[in-house]
C-alpha cells in the first residue's frame, strides 16, 4: 500500500511537471508540509494528496548509511558523469524535486550519485544526489537510474518549497546553505543561494525579516570565510530581505526597528574591499536619511572602495563602467560627499570634471573616444554639441572616421550651435578630405557620400558673416566642381572655369533658382555626374550667383547655336561608318 501511494504521488507530480515545463519553475506546487507523524501533505492544482510513510528520506549522501541502518533497508549505489541538457524533466514523468537548495551545473563532468533503497520484498525508491555538496535533488520510483542516464533540466532545478518547517529546522537548513556558500563562485549558484535563503526565511511567520536580515548581517561580518563574490551575494541578500520586508510590512515590528534597518548594514562593511560588495550596500541605503557620524564615516569608506576601483582602468568591464560610475555620482556620492580624494587615472578625472562641473575639454573628449570608446559611449552621447569643445572634438574625430561625419553635420544643422572661427576651420578641413568610399550596386548608379558631406558643409558655412569667411583658410581641391563651389560660397569669387563646368554637366533638377537636394551620383571614375555642388553654391550666394547664371545662359545659347543640326550629326555619323567599313575591306 505504501509503495502504491508513493507511485501514485510521483506519477501525478511528474505529469504536473511536464505540463508546466515552459511555465515558472515553481508554479506547479504551492506548498509541501512535513509534520511529526511523517505525514506529507502536498497541495497542487487545488487538490491535497496525503502520503503516510515511516521514511524520512536522507537529505545528503553522507546520511544514507545511517538512514538505511535505522530503517533496516538495503542500498545500492550507482554513479555517472553528468552531461549537459536542455530544460524540462524529459527522462520520466515520475519525477519529484524535493529541495530548494539542490543547485546544479549541467555543463560540467561532476559525478552524480544515485542510491536505490530496498526492503526485503522490493525496491522502494531511488534518490539522486547532486555535486558539489551531494544534496538530494530527486526522488523516483521508475525507471531505475542507469550510469549513462542524461537528464534534461535547467541549471537551477525545479524546486518545491518546504513551507512549514519549525524554527529549528528552518534555521538548520539556512545554516547548511551558508556552510555551502564558500564552495559557490559562479553567478548561477550564488543567485540560487540567495533565492533559497530568502524563500526559506519568507515562510517564518514570526518576524521573518528580522531574523533573516540579522543572519545575513552576521555572515557579512565574517571576514575570513567568504571571497568578494560571496560577500556581494550576502550583501545583496540582506538588502533583498530588507526590501521585501518593508514592502509587505506596512508597520515594521519593534524587533525590526531595533536592528536599525538597512542602515545597520554599514557596521558590517568595515572589511569590504570589492566594488560590487560596496555597491550592494550603497544601493541598499541609497534612499535612507539621517545618518549618524559613524555611519557617514562608513559610507565614506565604501565610496573610497568605489574610487579605488575606478582608478584602475581595467578593474571594471567596458560595458559596466558607465553604469557603475553613474550610480556613484548620482546615487552614492550625495549620501556623504567626500571633501577630497586622489586618483591618477585620467579616465576617472575626466568623468569627475564632467559630473561635478558639467565641463569637458576638446582634448579630453578625444581621449574618451579614442582610448575608451566603449566605456565612454554613454556619457559622450549625453554631451550636447552646443558645447564648443564637444562639437570641435566630434569634427576632429570625424576626420579619422571615429565619428560619422554626415551624422555630426546633420546634428549641427538640426541644433544650430554657434560656429566660431575654430569650428568653421574644422568644417573647412572636413570639406577637403575624402571620408567615404564610392558605393556601387548592380543596376543602380554609383554614389559618393562625400558629395553629400560637402553640400552640408557649404550650407552651414554660407550663413557665416563675411568677416568669419575671410578668416577661413582656403582649401585646395583636385576635384574642380568641389573647388568651384567653395570659391563661390566662401571666397565670394567667380571661378575661371565655372561656365565650362556648368556647360559640361547640367543640374540634376531643372529649377536652379530654388534649393534642391544635391545628387551624390558619380561615374565609373568616382567623379560627379552633375554640377549640383556648383548650382547649390550659386543659390547659397545669390548676389554672385545671379551674375554667373546670366553668363551661363549666354554661353548656353552660343553653344546651342554652334552645335550642328541633327541632320548634320546623322550625315557625320554615316560618313564615319562608311570610312570604317571601307578601311576594313
Amino acid at each position: 500500500m505504501r509503495k502504491h501511494v508513493l507511485n501514485l504521488l510521483c506519477c501525478f507530480l511528474g505529469l504536473a511537471i511536464q505540463a508546466t515545463a515552459t511555465a515558472n519553475n515553481n508554479s506547479f506546487i504551492e506548498a509541501i508540509t512535513l509534520d511529526k507523524r511523517k505525514e506529507i501533505k502536498i497541495e497542487t492544482h487545488g487538490e491535497v494528496i496525503t502520503y503516510d510513510t515511516a521514511f524520512d528520506v536522507p537529505v545528503t549522501l553522507d546520511a544514507v548509511d545511517s538512514y538505511a541502518q535505522k530503517h533496516q533497508l538495503s542500498i545500492s549505489l550507482k554513479t555517472y558523469k553528468r552531461q549537459g541538457g536542455g530544460s524540462g524533466c524529459g527522462h520520466s514523468p515520475a519525477c519529484v524535486i524535493l529541495l530548494p537548495f539542490a543547485i546544479v551545473d549541467l555543463y560540467s563532468s561532476e559525478t552524480v550519485s544515485v542510491v536505490t533503497f530496498s526492503d526485503k520484498q522490493s525496491q522502494l525508491f531511488h534518490a539522486k544526489y547532486e555535486p558539489p555538496l551531494n544534496l538530494l535533488s530527486k526522488l523516483e520510483t521508475e525507471p531505475v537510474f542507469t550510469p549513462d542516464f542524461t537528464i534534461e533540466t535547467s541549471k537551477a532545478l525545479n524546486r518545491i518549497y518546504i513551507s512549514h518547517f519549525d524554527e529549528t529546522e528552518r534555521t538548520r537548513v539556512i545554516n547548511q546553505l551558508y556552510q555551502a556558500l564558500p564552495k559557490f563562485n559562479d553567478m548561477n549558484r550564488l543567485s540560487a543561494f540567495k533565492s533559497d535563503v530568502l524563500n526559506i526565511a519568507w515562510h517564518d511567520n514570526n518576524n521573518w525579516g528580522t531574523s533573516a536580515f540579522l543572519g545575513a548581517k552576521r555572515e557579512l561580518e565574517k571576514t575570513t570565510i567568504y571571497n568578494a563574490k560571496q560577500k556581494t551575494a550576502i550583501a545583496t541578500l540582506a538588502c533583498d530581505i530588507a526590501k521585501k520586508y518593508e514592502l509587505y510590512e506596512s508597520q515594521p515590528s519593534a524587533n525590526w526597528l531595533s536592528t536599525g534597518g538597512k542602515k545597520s548594514l554599514l557596521s558590517s562593511s568595515t572589511d569590504i574591499k570589492s566594488l560590487s560588495a560596496s555597491q550592494a550596500i550603497l544601493e541598499c541605503i541609497a534612499n535612507e536619511k539621517n545618518f549618524s557620524a559613524a555611519q557617514l564615516k562608513q559610507i565614506e569608506n565604501l565610496l573610497k572602495v568605489q574610487i579605488q576601483s575606478f582608478c584602475d582602468d581595467s578593474a571594471i568591464s567596458d560595458y559596466g563602467w558607465h553604469r557603475h560610475i553613474d550610480d556613484f555620482y548620482s546615487e552614492y556620492l550625495p549620501l556623504a560627499p567626500l571633501s577630497s580624494f586622489e586618483c591618477d587615472s585620467r579616465l576617472f578625472q575626466v568623468y569627475q570634471r564632467w559630473y561635478q562641473e558639467q565641463s569637458i575639454t576638446q582634448s579630453d573628449y578625444e581621449f574618451l573616444a579614442k582610448v575608451h570608446n566603449i566605456k565612454s559611449a554613454d556619457v559622450r552621447e549625453k554631451m550636447a554639441i552646443s558645447d564648443p569643445s564637444v562639437l570641435a572634438a566630434r569634427l576632429v574625430l570625424s576626420t579619422d572616421k571615429t565619428y560619422d561625419a554626415l551624422r555630426v553635420l546633420k546634428e549641427i544643422k538640426k541644433l544650430r550651435p554657434t560656429l566660431d572661427q575654430h569650428i568653421s576651420q574644422l568644417l573647412a578641413h572636413l570639406y577637403g578630405i575624402n571620408l567615404y568610399k564610392v558605393d556601387s550596386m548592380a543596376l543602380l548608379p554609383a554614389s559618393d557620400d562625400d558629395i553629400d558631406k560637402q553640400a552640408e558643409i557649404l550650407s552651414l558655412l554660407a550663413s557665416l558673416p563675411d568677416t568669419t569667411k575671410k578668416q577661413i583658410k582656403t582649401v585646395a581641391l583636385s576635384e574642380p566642381y568641389s573647388q568651384a563651389a567653395w570659391d563661390i560660397v566662401i571666397n565670394n569669387k567667380t571661378p575661371a572655369d565655372v561656365i565650362p563646368l556648368l556647360l559640361k554637366k547640367e543640374a540634376s533638377k531643372t529649377k536652379i533658382n530654388t534649393a534642391f537636394r544635391v545628387s551624390d551620383q558619380v561615374n565609373e571614375q568616382g567623379k560627379p555626374r552633375y554640377a549640383d555642388l556648383v548650382w547649390l553654391a550659386l543659390n547659397l550666394n545669390p548676389t554672385l550667383g545671379e551674375q554667373i547664371i546670366e553668363q551661363y545662359k549666354i554661353a548656353l545659347e552660343q553653344k546651342k547655336a554652334n552645335e550642328p543640326s541633327w541632320l548634320e550629326k546623322s550625315k557625320s555619323l554615316l560618313s564615319t561608318v562608311e570610312q570604317k567599313i571601307s578601311t576594313e575591306l
